[in-house]
Parts: C-alpha cells; sequence; structure tokens
C-alpha cells in the first residue's frame, strides 16, 4: 500500500521491469542498504526492525521477508532475540512445531503454516502469542478487530515465529 508518489512511481518502475530505478528511488528514501555477507544483512535488519520496534506502536503489524525457509528462520531468529530481553523471555516455554522446537512467550509474533478450520486458522496468518505454556497458546490475530484464539501446541504443531516469513507466504498480508 503506497502512501507516497514516489512509492506508486517506484513500484510502477518495478512492475515495467525498471528494476534498477525501483531500486534506486527506494535507496535515496533510505528504505535499502547494502551488505557483502548475508550473516550482516541478517543482523542489520534485526536490529532496524528492533528499532521500529522500538520507536513505533509496539502492536504495529511488521514483517521481514526472504525467499528461503532457511533465511527465514535465521532472520527470525536473529529478530526475536534483537526484541527481545532477559525480562520479557522469563516465561518463554519451550515447544515443539513441524519445523523443531521453538521458544514462545508473550509478545512474540507467531505464523500459522496449516489450514485448520476447527481452530479458525489459515496457512499464512500471523498474530501475536499473549499468552503460552506447554498445553495452550493464546493469540491475538492480526487485524482489525482483535480476533483472539487459543490453541493446544501438543495437538495443532503447524506454527513458527512469526517475524520473518517467506514472500509467498506473505501473500494477502496487509503489515
Amino acid at each position: 500500500r503506497q502512501t507516497e508518489d514516489w512509492q506508486r512511481h517506484a513500484t510502477h518502475n518495478l512492475s515495467q521491469g525498471n528494476t534498477a530505478q525501483a531500486v534506486a528511488t527506494y535507496g535515496k528514501k533510505g528504505a535499502v542498504s547494502d551488505h557483502i555477507m548475508q550473516d550482516d544483512a541478517i543482523e542489520a535488519l534485526a536490529e532496524r526492525y528492533a528499532m521500529d520496534t522500538l520507536n513505533s506502536y509496539k502492536d504495529t503489524a511488521r514483517i521481514a521477508l526472504a525467499h528461503k525457509r532457511k533465511d527465514v528462520h535465521a532472520l527470525n531468529q536473529a529478530i526475536r532475540a534483537a526484541t527481545r530481553d532477559e525480562e520479557t523471555s522469563k516465561d518463554d516455554v519451550l515447544l515443539q512445531t513441524e519445523t523443531g522446537k521453538r521458544a514462545f512467550g508473550d509478545g512474540d509474533r507467531i505464523v500459522f503454516t496449516r489450514n485448520d478450520k476447527e481452530l479458525g486458522v489459515k496457512n499464512g496468518m500471523l498474530g501475536t502469542v499473549r499468552n503460552a505454556t506447554e498445553g495452550k497458546v493464546r493469540v491475538v490475530l492480526d487485524g482489525k478487530d482483535d480476533h483472539q484464539l487459543t490453541f493446544d501446541p501438543c495437538k495443532y504443531k503447524s506454527f513458527d515465529h512469526g517475524y520473518a516469513v517467506t514472500i509467498h507466504k506473505s501473500q494477502g498480508a496487509t503489515v
């Protein structure tokens, strides 16, 4: 959702295949950064995400994007480390997901990775954890109505950290 004329112009350039011009426009506005090493890029993105979280509304939806799942995992770990401290992590619980064990606690971002009609979630839905125990995770889903749901992580394991997702999974998300 572009709100500025320069954003609309850059998006138009992307749609016309003028990628270099679009990236240059975003670069002039400070929206692009260069890093030679991938680890440096991940660290820089995690720091910017954390700073944005501190400097704007904490509950404002934001997301980092990557092409590959392994890069998404690295981003999720780096962003989580940058946005959480000892105090906010003291009540975290280690939960088994389809992709491995993950620590979750109040304030963590979560993404659902499989449709479940009974639970009322779709693949790619995002939310914020409001409470996590070994037998119950309470989540406020992103959206206007502050819809909450609770699930048993022992029965539904199709979730992961949701600070970053693949570009494919982000389709339809408003952040």
